[in-house]
């Protein structure tokens, strides 16, 4: 969350005037290293990836697990107290990558894009807890797959749109002077008109800009 990189040059830059000759004209930093952190606290940004395990009663009482990427954009607004950030997002995901075991000749296939905006508190601490909300909409196509020799039809196929609410707690670890954060979360989802999938553990790995 600290603009190091430019605090460094301006010292850099700093130490090079002093070492001047006399005679030289030495010119003072134009931004000192305190104002710039300042102004980086107000306002950043972060794109990354996250990867999730959704749990699934896709056979009644029996769970199984579905990966699921998702996309991720974070802004990070400062708050007035000290460390402590506003976050919002915007997530762009895909289910369906694994379907759940059905006949090898005719199955019916699940695949959705998940389109969600969340919003978060967070703490930049040595580790960087975080406590998010989200809502957004669930696109879902559903169609039936034959090979073989079953005849294929089309009368099954669909798409409907699903709305989709969640809570998240985080844990954000920063490497290389928070540049990157890797963040393991668990989320408890709701998809209304479905109540398969309640859970998902994973983790968002983002890249400050």
């Amino acid at each position: 969350m600290k603009c190091i990189g430019l605090s460094l040059l301006l010292a850099a830059l700093g130490s090079s005037v002093l070492a001047q000759p006399a005679g030289g004209h030495a010119q003072a930093p134009r931004t000192p290293p305190t104002e710039c952190e300042q102004r980086a606290r107000k306002f950043g940004m972060a794109l990354g990836f996250g990867l999730a395990e959704e749990l699934r009663s896709d056979y009644g009482s029996s769970v199984r697990g579905a990966f699921s990427p998702e996309l991720l954009a974070l802004g990070y607004v400062a708050l007035p107290l000290r460390d402590l950030y506003l976050r919002p997002g915007v997530r762009l995901g895909y289910d369906g990558l694994g379907q759940p075991d059905m006949p090898r000749e005719v199955r019916v296939a699940e695949r959705s894009l998940r389109e969600q905006l969340e919003l978060g508190l967070v703490y930049d601490w040595v580790v960087v807890p975080a406590l998010s909300m989200g809502a957004g909409l669930l696109q879902r196509f559903i169609e039936l797959e034959t090979r073989g020799s079953v005849m294929g039809t089309h009368a099954l196929n669909h798409r409907e749109q699903l709305g989709v609410i969640y809570g998240a707690l985080g844990l954000g670890i920063p490497i290389e002077r928070g540049l990157v954060v890797i963040e393991p979360f668990v989320r408890l989802q709701h998809v209304f008109s479905d109540n398969r999938a309640l859970l998902r553990v994973g983790v968002d790995v983002s890249l400050r800009l």
